[in-house]
């Protein structure tokens, strides 16, 4: 009995001693990698698509605030605009009001005290458009008519057609003022489509202009159809370009047989 639990003994002490794993593996370690790897990949997800909303939240109140500022910025334009507009009209009052309510002559100093805000007004075509230019430019020709200057910039200046009414004005417009207008900065503009128009209208006009520099009688400026069309617009016109020597010269034998026929 003894030696049979001696035996007994003995095997039992060989017998390996058995421990339980807890650690996962195989397909089930993988499995659970797996649910681990989808839950992370939902909060990354949620986060990004809560970032895109807090950007685009963002950006609306950036564009609102952009909005805004514009609508701000065009109100003060406009209240600007509002109130550089009631003092130009202000200043264009006031300046018509000194030169209407003296008739004497205003002497270089005056007219100088009060050429800053004539230019300004002369040099807007809106304002001009509104201004009695005649009566300003009687009133005002030492500052606003000076000599033409080489090189020289007006402040302001007149359209081809505002010379040319200017210089037609009979009544208004004297002929030493369009003398003064040939002579200045402002005579530039004048070409032959308004020399003639203003010759047309006023033939006592046609000798100044010629003197003036302006015009010629010559190709690409008064040529002989110009002159032809001239003499034939009116009796006075014929006797302004018969009488006058360089317009002789530069009519043919032709035109000018036409033109003597015509006044007999």
């Amino acid at each position: 009995m003894q030696a049979l639990l001696r035996v007994h003994g003995s095997r039992s002490a060989r017998v390996p001693h058995v421990r339980l794993h807890t650690t996962m593996t195989g397909p089930m370690a993988k499995a659970a990698a797996s649910l681990e790897a989808a839950s992370d990949a939902a909060e990354q997800e949620e986060l990004t698509r809560r970032l895109a909303a807090m950007h685009s939240e963002l950006q609306l109140l950036q564009d609102r605030r952009a909005e805004l500022q514009a609508l701000l910025d065009q109100a003060g334009t406009a209240a600007e605009a509002v109130q550089d507009e009631e003092e130009i009209a202000s200043c264009a009052s006031d300046l018509l009001e000194i030169l209407t309510s003296s008739g004497e002559e205003l002497d270089s100093e005056d007219q100088e005290s009060l050429r800053v805000v004539a230019e300004a007004l002369l040099a807007e075509p809106a304002l001009r458009a509104d201004l009695p230019l005649p009566m300003l430019l009687l009133r005002m020709p030492l500052a606003l008519l000076p000599p033409d200057e080489a090189g020289a910039e007006p402040a302001y200046r007149l359209a081809p057609e505002e010379l040319a009414a200017l210089l037609a004005n009979q009544v208004q417009v004297p002929l030493w003022l369009c003398e003064r207008l040939l002579a200045s900065a402002q005579g530039r503009m004048l070409g032959p489509p308004e020399a003639l128009a203003a010759a047309a209208q006023r033939p006592e006009l046609l000798p100044r202009l010629l003197a003036s520099g302006r015009v010629a009688v010559a190709a690409g400026s008064l040529d002989e159809e110009h002159l032809v069309v001239l003499a034939e617009s009116s009796p006075e016109a014929r006797q302004a370009v018969l009488a006058e020597p360089r317009c002789l010269m530069g009519l043919s034998d032709g035109a000018l047989r036409q033109l003597t026929v015509s006044a007999a």
